[in-house]
């Protein structure tokens, strides 16, 4: 009775995109939790979705939290992550990492890697290495951190960013020119 009520007053506008079963029904079949773009067009292509929208049902998806793709990003475009609780534990790594502490937020996307693929917190998973690169993409995108320039003179030319949560608020501590 409550549902009938409800319909017939309009409670009920919004209408889902077509194909949204199917793209569920794809989605369930990944094991992983995250999956290239052309590997969900793929399966979701098996589950009778076009391409087109197999992107339409993708960007509603993320507009309703239920996965993250960040297709405005050129090199995010290419992953949908479908545990977003699995991106949240990665980045909670480099918020308790240490040694980024210790040097006011600033850390090599090697040692990123590293921390990453051997993570020394208790019942910690590894991050396969092939991600770590989308790992940093997506903290700069959520301007958790951000891409040092590179200089000669900073350890050996690696790539470096700023973890601007680890940054000391203390202006005294940090390094400056002399006035």
């Amino acid at each position: 009775l409550l549902a009938i009520h409800a319909q017939s007053n309009d409670y009920f506008k919004r209408r889902m995109l077509g194909g949204w079963t199917k793209f569920q029904t794809a989605l369930s079949q990944v094991q992983m939790p995250f999956i290239k773009l052309e590997a969900i067009v793929k399966v979701s292509e098996q589950n009778g979705l076009n391409r087109e929208s197999v992107l339409k049902l993708l960007q509603l998806a993320h507009d309703v939290g239920v996965l993250l793709w960040h297709h405005q990003s050129e090199e995010l475009t290419r992953f949908v992550v479908l545990h977003p609780d699995w991106l949240s534990q990665g980045v909670a790594y480099v918020l308790k990492y240490e040694p980024a502490k210790r040097s006011n937020g600033i850390v090599s996307h090697h040692e990123l890697s590293l921390l990453w693929a051997a993570p020394p917190y208790p019942e910690s998973q590894p991050y396969p290495s092939n991600v770590h690169s989308m790992l940093v993409a997506l903290m700069e995108e959520t301007e958790i951190s951000y891409r040092l320039p590179l200089r000669a003179a900073t350890r050996n030319r690696t790539e470096m960013s700023l973890i601007a949560q680890l940054v000391d608020r203390d202006p005294s501590t940090l390094d400056g020119p002399d006035d």
